[in-house]
C-alpha cells in the first residue's frame, strides 16, 4: 500500500504544480494583453482628443473616441475576470494540519492525497475561468477594427 500512496502522492503533486504554473502563464499573458489594450486605448484617445479640438469632429476623430472606450471596456473585464486578486491554492499543507499525533502515518497520507486532489480541481477550475475570460477579451480586442469602422461609418452617414 505504501508504493501505491508513495506514486499517488507525487503524481498528485506533479500534477497541482503544473496546475499552478498554468496559473502563473495565464496571470503574464493577462499582463501583457493589459499594456497592449492600455497601449492602443491611449493612442485612439490621443487622436480622438486632437480631432475634438476641430470645429466639426471628423467621423475618424469619433470612431477613435468609441474605440478608446471600447477598449477600456474590454480591459476592465479583463482586470475583473483575469487580473484581479483571487485565492490560489498552495501546493502541500499546513504543518499544523500535518502534525496529527494520535493518526497513523498512513492514514493522514490518504486524508492529505484527498485535499492535494481538492487543491488540483479548484487550481483547474479557476485556470479555465481566468482562461475562457483571457480567450474572450483577446477576441473582443481584435474585433476593434469592426468597431471602429462601424461607428465611423455611422457617423459619417449622418
Amino acid at each position: 500500500m505504501s508504493d501505491l500512496l508513495d506514486w499517488a502522492e507525487k503524481a498528485g503533486m506533479e500534477n497541482l504544480r503544473f496546475r499552478l504554473q498554468n496559473a502563473e502563464t495565464l496571470a503574464k499573458e493577462a499582463g501583457t494583453t493589459l499594456t497592449i489594450l492600455l497601449a492602443g486605448m491611449g493612442g485612439a484617445l490621443a487622436y480622438a482628443i486632437k480631432g475634438f479640438e476641430q470645429p466639426t469632429p471628423s467621423t475618424l476623430a469619433i470612431g477613435a473616441a468609441v474605440l478608446a472606450a471600447w477598449l477600456m471596456a474590454v480591459g476592465i473585464l479583463l482586470v475583473v475576470f483575469c487580473i484581479l486578486t483571487k485565492p490560489l491554492q498552495v501546493p502541500t499543507n499546513e504543518p499544523k494540519n500535518l502534525y496529527q499525533k494520535e493518526c497513523r502515518l498512513e492514514k493522514l497520507r490518504e486524508l492529505e492525497l484527498e485535499n492535494i486532489q481538492g487543491r488540483i480541481e479548484e487550481t483547474t477550475a479557476r485556470n479555465a475561468a481566468v482562461a475562457m475570460w483571457l480567450d474572450r477579451v483577446r477576441l473582443m480586442a481584435l474585433a476593434s477594427p469592426v468597431v471602429f469602422a462601424i461607428v465611423a461609418w455611422a457617423s459619417g452617414a449622418r
